[in-house]
């Protein structure tokens, strides 16, 4: 099984949610994840997707890129958003997609080492909602990692 499908397999067992919404792990690499989601699942009223999972599209993206940045290190934290603002640019009106890439490496080396010195540490993402050709809306979001003990 691909590491993307055995992130879609937890993401399904533990945020079931996610199934309900139908997303789909389409691309991760282990800097970058693509989560897809059908339009059918998320509509509202408008035929449009929903803002509600949209959010919850985004947020998954975040939040398993930063899980699987850390599993990659054999490191083990309970990852939570802490802050977010998303900016709706434009309606959502067919399947569509989460992309997020993580930051430059000495982001990355000082949100690791602030983990190891303090146990927990936080990390700016931007993660962006697209649908056919076109940018549809962007979310900033802080997460924090707190180690298991």
């Amino acid at each position: 099984m691909s590491d993307a499908q055995q992130l879609q397999t937890l993401l399904y067992r533990e945020i079931p949610i996610s199934q309900a919404h139908g997303i789909t792990v389409t691309g991760l690499t282990e800097t970058s994840i693509e989560i897809s989601a059908p339009l059918a699942a998320n509509r509202n009223i408008h035929k449009t997707a929903f803002a509600g999972s949209i959010f919850t599209v985004a947020t998954l993206s975040g939040w398993s890129i930063l899980n699987s940045f850390l599993w990659q290190r054999k490191l083990q934290a309970d990852v939570v958003m802490s802050k977010s603002e998303i900016r709706y640019l434009a309606p959502v009106d067919s399947d569509f997609y989460a992309t997020c890439s993580l930051p430059e490496s000495h982001i990355l080396d000082n949100f690791l080492a602030e983990f190891s010195s303090k146990k927990k540490s936080a990390i700016r993402l931007t993660v962006r909602i697209n649908c056919a050709d076109k940018r549809c809306a962007k979310i900033t979001a802080d997460f924090v990692a707190i180690k298991k003990s």
